[in-house]
């Protein structure tokens, strides 16, 4: 990572916060507040300029650096809270043993798989790149992809060109964001224990929610990484909500933390919200205060310019031309029998939904946790029981939808808080630390470095093999930059995923691709896009007809690449047609160019 990427992260996570709240909150705390605060400040400030400047470069990041400072001492002065001495209390000290071994183990995470897996990252690496090279921010997207204009959610969307232009690229960026917000996860969960229970819970909660039960980096790494990393603000929303004293920058920081992240998660507010106010209306006595709305009004205005950018494709995926996607998300558990939706519900993980004993074990741990300490924290075990048992209801009733269904993760949160109430012996969980870090057992945090692929015929293999990247090497130093190649797999409903990961040679190298993937949230040229599909498909067929392989050179198609589970393009087709040369060859991967 270089100098300038490592300045810019600190400038987008970091520092405003750093001087807002230094030495005005306990450590973790602080920590938590400078992050959401810090992404507040600076979507606010990124906004605001490309608002006047729409020119992404050196000078917009100078820009945005500059007001975002001058911004957060403006607050820092509004901001009333007394100065605290820094004491590292023996509670702090575990704290802090476990995130340091928490960013550890992430770290190393990371190093090892170099990219998360969800078929998200490469769509996004697209949109990102294609944006960096066209220097500004605009929703058409021509002529990198088909895409005349999008719609998501604009923190995925204004950081990673940023990153690009410190020569970090937007597939490296997203997956150490999202290993980076796993390192944090247990942070608020943290918070949020000690609230609800004591001190002893607390690193308990960490601990567990951190290494054991952590959805985060589940959701993250193989699934929807923009909804994973909003659950850490999702949870310090919770948090800031549950705290006596209201601080309406870190409530207005973590809740447009979560719009501008994935605001599907607004959605499971709703019984947390419910709860709160069944027991504790008082807790929402802010909302009538002229200050948080000040703070919340101004804040979020930043959407104002970004929503006038987008606006024209927010409902893109429900009209008629695009309401198989919805279909096909919004029915994806319809048939599920009864009891399998029950065991789904309560047993599996976020993505994949696999069974699992541990999570099994974990509810009804939790049962008996609140039952045991029902007297002792009344507030603490009925806040949380009423949550589980409204967040069960909504998720029941939404579960046939997948991008609610992910919803079930929030089990999780409650059954780390379950285990820690139980088991809340520091050594002890130490030990039980080694003998799962050593088994890596699913699904613990360990379990990451044991993936192993699948090789079934078309399916997303569920590993960044080494050997994409020797292609990808391979791609970036021997071929031309006016390249572009057809990748195998072609492109798959909403996200654009492939089995032979070929949408990320865009991203990656700067190289084209002939990509047809009716993603989302976008508009495109329908017509084109089925000429696309159609020549595919007959391309597939016999990849040695002539005139098709003239249509490929109308594209200014120059390449195929074939990954280790080929979709439809037959690798042995190749290999004896005399209109291909094998350019680049390894165990998993083929680049053949056309003659």
């Amino acid at each position: 990572m270089s100098v300038l990427a490592f300045v810019l992260f600190l400038q987008l996570f970091f520092v405003p916060g750093i001087i807002i709240y230094w030495k005005r909150r306990e450590i973790s705390e602080m920590i938590v507040k400078i992050i959401v605060s810090s992404t507040l400040i600076n979507l606010f400030s990124f906004s605001l300029i490309l608002l006047f400047r729409n020119v992404i470069d050196l000078k917009l990041v100078f820009l945005s650096f500059i007001f975002s400072l001058f911004l957060s001492l403006f607050i820092r002065t509004l901001n009333k809270t007394k100065r605290v001495s820094i004491k590292i209390e023996k509670s702090d000290l575990w704290l802090l043993i476990f995130l340091l071994f928490s960013f550890s183990v992430n770290f190393a995470l990371f190093l090892y798989h170099k990219s998360i897996i969800g078929a998200d990252i490469g769509r996004f690496g697209i949109i990102s790149h294609a944006i960096f090279l066209k220097g500004k921010f605009e929703t058409n997207l021509k002529p990198y992809d088909m895409a005349e204009d999008f719609f998501y959610f604009p923190s995925i969307i204004l950081f990673p060109p940023l990153f690009e232009l410190a020569g970090i690229d937007a597939v490296t960026f997203l997956s150490f964001l999202v290993f980076f917000f796993s390192s944090l996860y247990g942070l608020p969960v943290y918070l949020i224990s000690k609230r609800l229970f004591n001190g002893e819970s607390a690193l308990a909660s960490f601990f567990f929610s951190s290494f054991f039960l952590n959805p985060l980096i589940n959701i993250g790494f193989l699934g929807v990484f923009p909804y994973a990393i909003s659950i850490f603000y999702f949870l310090s929303f919770l948090y800031f909500i549950l705290e006596k004293n209201k601080d309406f920058i870190a409530i207005s920081g973590s809740l447009i933390g979560i719009i501008s992240f994935h605001a599907y998660l607004l959605f499971l507010l709703v019984p947390f919200l419910l709860s709160l106010s069944f027991l504790n209306l008082q807790a929402f006595s802010f909302i009538v205060n002229k200050k948080f709305w000040i703070f919340l009004l101004f804040f979020s205005s930043f959407l104002v310019p970004y929503l006038f950018k987008t606006y024209k494709s927010f409902l893109v995926s429900f009209e008629s031309d695009k309401k198989l996607d919805i279909f096909m998300f919004s029915t994806f558990n319809r048939n599920l029998p009864l009891i399998q939706k029950l065991q789904f519900i309560l047993f599996t993980s976020p993505i994949g939904f696999s069974k699992n004993i541990f999570l099994f074990i974990g509810f009804l741990v939790f049962l008996f946790a609140l039952i045991k300490n029902y007297k002792k924290f009344y507030f603490g075990t009925k806040f949380l029981l009423l949550s589980f048992i409204l967040s069960f209801f909504l998720i029941f009733a939404s579960f046939d939808d997948m991008n609610f269904a992910r919803s079930i993760w929030i089990n999780w949160f409650f059954y780390s808080i379950g285990f820690a109430l139980i088991f809340n012996d520091n050594k002890l969980n130490l030990l039980l630390l080694l003998l799962i870090a050593v088994n890596k057992m699913p699904p613990s945090l360990f379990s990451y470095f044991d993936l192993r692929p699948t090789y079934d015929k078309g399916q997303i293999p569920w590993i960044v093999w080494n050997s994409f990247y020797d292609a990808i090497s391979f791609i970036k130093y021997n071929t031309s930059e006016n390249s572009t190649f057809l990748i195998d797999g072609g492109g798959a409903g909403c996200t654009g995923a492939s089995a032979s990961y070929g949408e990320r040679i865009f991203p990656l190298t700067s190289r084209k691709i002939f990509y047809f993937s009716d993603y989302c949230w976008a508009r495109y040229d329908e017509n084109e896009y089925r000429k696309r599909v159609s020549l595919y498909r007959e391309f597939s067929i016999n990849p040695s007809d002539e005139k098709l392989i003239k249509k490929l050179k109308e594209y200014n198609i120059t390449h195929i690449f074939i990954g280790p589970t080929d979709v439809a393009l037959n690798k042995s087709l190749f290999y004896n047609s005399s209109f291909y040369k094998l350019i680049y060859e390894n165990r998993d991967f083929k680049i053949f160019e056309i003659l």
